[in-house]
């Protein structure tokens, strides 16, 4: 159930950072993203370093797939789903296919569909940022020898 509530804080900060790009308001939309995923991670108490790294995981996979010519919404939503646990009841299924297809289609409607664009792109990167900045804070730095 972490995992999936992981997986739809990540697109909802996608869906909202995207949408504030669109409307310039990048300062509130930096902040939302970045709070949200603080907090989510805040959350998991002694296991937030490990959520944290997960979440960066998360992050660094989208923007890995979100690289080539030919990325889609379909092909990000593609992976967020791989991301799903196994271990997940079909009834947490459904609901997570529901959120991510609400969320997803709010970023279509927000950028479009087809094969994202250059500028697109520039944009799923930037709030991927902002999630890693939010999580980043609880990963413990590494130790110099």
């Amino acid at each position: 159930m972490r995992k999936l509530l992981a997986v739809c804080l990540l697109s909802a900060g996608f869906a909202l950072g995207a949408v504030a790009c669109k409307s310039d308001s990048t300062i509130a939309a930096h902040l939302a993203v970045s709070y949200a995923t603080a907090k989510y991670i805040e959350k998991g108490g002694a296991g937030a370093p490990a959520r944290a790294q997960r979440v960066i995981d998360v992050a660094d996979a989208i923007e890995a797939a979100a690289t080539g010519e030919s990325v889609t919404i379909a092909a990000l939503k593609a992976l967020v789903l791989a991301k799903l646990p196994g271990s997940l009841s079909p009834a947490d299924r459904v609901l997570a296919n529901a959120l991510i297809d609400a969320v997803l289609a709010e970023l279509e409607a927000r950028i479009g569909d087809g094969v994202l664009k250059p500028d697109q792109l520039v944009k799923v990167r930037e709030v991927l940022k902002w999630v890693r900045e939010g999580a980043s804070q609880f990963v413990p730095p590494p130790v110099s020898a």
